[in-house]
């Protein structure tokens, strides 16, 4: 089973920032949003796996973050592809974030979107279920 971190940063409007997959060697949904982090390494802890997926996807160092402020701890589960994925999902609310984020190369585009307006066709498969129960 794998098992995925991610981290939903939102701003003082309310809106998730979320990141769209590019068309590159490898992926498997390209032009599909999502949010920021993945799956942890062997022998890595799930917040040290996070806060690495979310400096490799929009290079953001978020530790400091993590370490300061309380997090809100959801565990969701997803079907995606045969594979069961346990999401785990970091909320900071409110979030100001004025980094100047930088997108890896698995990702063209960043939005900081209304969760209620997204489409749930346009995210990543699985995500909606996750994000719906934020709503």
């Amino acid at each position: 089973m794998k098992v995925a971190a991610k981290l939903v940063l939102v701003d003082k409007s309310n809106r998730v920032l979320m990141i769209r997959e590019a068309v590159y060697e490898g992926g498997r949904n390209p032009g599909k949003w999502d949010i920021p982090g993945g799956t942890h390494n062997e022998g890595e802890t799930v917040r040290d796996g996070l806060i690495r997926e979310v400096k490799e996807e929009i290079g953001v160092d978020v530790s400091q973050l993590l370490h300061k402020y309380p997090i809100e701890h959801c565990v969701m589960t997803s079907t995606v592809e045969d594979n069961r994925i346990r999401l785990f999902i970091y909320r900071r609310v409110p979030m100001h974030f004025d980094t100047s984020i930088k997108l890896s190369g698995d990702h063209d585009s960043f939005a900081w979107m209304d969760i209620s307006q997204v489409d749930e066709d346009k995210l990543m498969p699985g995500l909606w279920g996750v994000l719906d129960v934020m709503i």
